[in-house]
């Protein structure tokens, strides 16, 4: 990300400390149960407001840098580690098989995207929705694979994770839809 774009978004951020749901939780949450959860990536906000939630909280700085390639390298080279005589490594197996079809799956939803962007960006009259348009399949065709170049692939990336990982449909994404 440039760095003016960097110091915009930090700003941002700045500006929402102590005023997210998530520290109204945190701030509200026994001691007991926060240290065992807070910062930890194993819950959330969301575990806490929302009716039979889950959250997680994926690891953003290699996601917005590297993308799912990066993952998917990663899980294959721990595929060669694994030795499935060892029953502790056949679990760990399985885990591995659903992250990647997880990612095929990730994958699948921002093509899918792109193409829908395509199909309805060759076939629109106004030049600024058009525009839009190349520029959500340039992102789709980019993010989630490659990593972030810019804020708006950043908060492309945040899209498709909305969409991916979302039990609910519609209700729990964090985005307005633009196609």
């Amino acid at each position: 990300m440039p760095p003016d774009q960097m110091a915009e978004t930090m700003k941002i951020l700045e500006s929402w400390k102590g005023k997210t749901l998530y520290d109204l939780w945190a701030n509200s949450c026994p001691e007991e149960i926060a240290n065992k959860t807070i910062g930890t990536g194993w819950a959330d906000v969301c575990a806490g407001v929302f009716f039979l939630g889950y959250h997680f909280t994926p690891p953003w700085e290699m996601i917005l840098s590297s993308g799912f390639t990066a993952f998917e390298e990663k899980i294959n080279a721990r595929f060669s580690r694994l030795d499935l005589s060892d029953p502790k490594d056949i679990g760990v197996f399985h885990l591995l098989k659903a992250l990647l079809i997880a990612i095929e799956a990730i994958k699948t939803f921002a093509n899918r995207h792109a193409d829908e962007a395509e199909r309805l960006a060759s076939i629109e009259s106004d030049l600024g929705r058009k525009e839009e348009l190349v520029r959500i399949v340039e992102a789709c065709r980019r993010v989630p694979f490659y990593g972030a170049r810019s804020f708006y692939d950043s908060a492309s990336i945040i899209m498709v994770h909305a969409h991916t990982s979302s039990y609910r449909g519609d209700r729990s994404c964090v985005y307005r839809r633009t196609i």
